[in-house]
């Protein structure tokens, strides 16, 4: 079993609005029989997250899943995103700081050719994303991430549309 565990940051006076978008998550998750529910810290440290959604689950590929359905059909989860990303302290970022921010346990390493110098080797991460158009969420894809090895990494970025079931 795995607990998913998603942290909102928002500002007092939006605090309600809030909870009732993350009440339609957790409605959204039980409709797809999947243990949810909304989490308000009693108390919070510097930078802690305000409130939480949690859901459990028995596969990673049924978080996956459940991420990609959303709220609703596609229309409706993109105004429920756009809508929600807006009440947001800290909405959406770069996807730089995305990448910098995976935990070191989602990255592999793969050695892709042998150098003239030696192997060329790099580490590799992914994550599943929506991209948006004009402020307004659309598909959903993979975010492949490579990075060299070293203090200071350098990081490429591509975007794939293969299935949610791909390794």
């Amino acid at each position: 079993m795995y607990i998913a565990r998603f942290s909102y940051d928002v500002l007092p006076s939006n605090r309600e609005s809030a909870i009732d978008f993350i009440h339609r998550e957790v409605e959204a998750a039980r409709r797809n029989r999947l243990k949810a529910r909304l989490l308000v810290p009693l108390t919070r440290g510097q930078g802690g997250a305000a409130l939480q959604f949690e859901v459990e689950l028995t596969s990673l590929d049924q978080f996956d899943q459940f991420r990609e359905r959303g709220v609703g059909d596609d229309e409706e989860t993109g105004r429920w995103m756009h809508a929600f990303s807006e009440i947001l302290a800290s909405p959406p970022g770069t996807v730089a700081a995305l990448a910098h921010a995976i935990p070191a346990a989602f990255w592999y390493r793969r050695t892709v050719s042998e150098g003239t110098k030696g192997p060329l080797t790099y580490e590799f991460a992914r994550k599943r994303i929506r991209l948006c158009k004009e402020g307004q969420p659309t598909t959903v894809v993979w975010l492949l991430i490579k990075r060299t090895l070293g203090a200071h990494p350098q990081y490429w970025y591509y975007l794939s549309n293969a299935p949610l079931s791909a390794p």
